[in-house]
């Protein structure tokens, strides 16, 4: 077995793989046999083999697509601004779904606060979530809607979810802030 530091990843070449983690993966007694050259020594097998287990990369590879996207300069958040970015389905109504929920938090807390009542604001909350979720996937993604179910999906998805939060968070700030 033998092993190299790169900044903090570690990479490890065993007979059969390459495994990658970050350096925190590693116990303390794998450190303790570090050379000045920066190569891993032979550490102990039991030491080996709870480290293997631990460097074993994720079926998803979550840790891998993190750093190669952090390698080319973008950064989680950018990609859901950027047009050219490709989506599958459910990482796109992942997005709205979650646009969504910030949407209803953030008009109920708003509703709550300044003390609006009325089934009208209500209406006014279902209109700006509807139409901020197409605005985002018509004109900011500039995505073709029939590729994803076309708008009823799309302008449904975490609907009800995000109609409860607002009403809870409208509902729970406006009772604690005016009563």
């Amino acid at each position: 077995m033998s092993g190299t530091f790169q900044g903090d990843i570690c990479k490890i070449t065993t007979n059969h793989s390459i495994h990658t983690t970050t350096r925190r993966l590693f116990c303390c007694a794998t450190r303790s046999h570090l050379s000045a050259a920066g190569r891993l020594g032979n550490p102990p097998a039991a030491a080996t083999a709870a480290e293997m287990r631990k460097t074993k990369p994720s079926s998803k590879q979550s840790r891998g697509s993190q750093a190669q996207q952090q390698q080319n300069g973008h950064s989680k958040l950018a990609r859901y601004f950027d047009p050219e970015a490709s989506w599958d389905k459910d990482q796109l109504l992942d997005a709205v779904h979650w646009i969504r929920q910030v949407l209803g938090l953030a008009c109920g807390l708003l509703w709550g606060a300044v003390p609006l009542v009325g089934a009208v604001w209500i209406a006014l909350f279902l209109a700006i979530s509807t139409g901020f979720v197409y605005l985002y996937y018509a004109y900011l993604l500039k995505i073709d809607e029939e590729d994803f179910g076309g708008h009823g999906a799309l302008l449904q998805e975490g609907m009800f979810a995000s109609f409860t939060l607002f009403l809870l968070s409208w509902t729970l700030i406006y009772s604690l802030v005016h009563f």
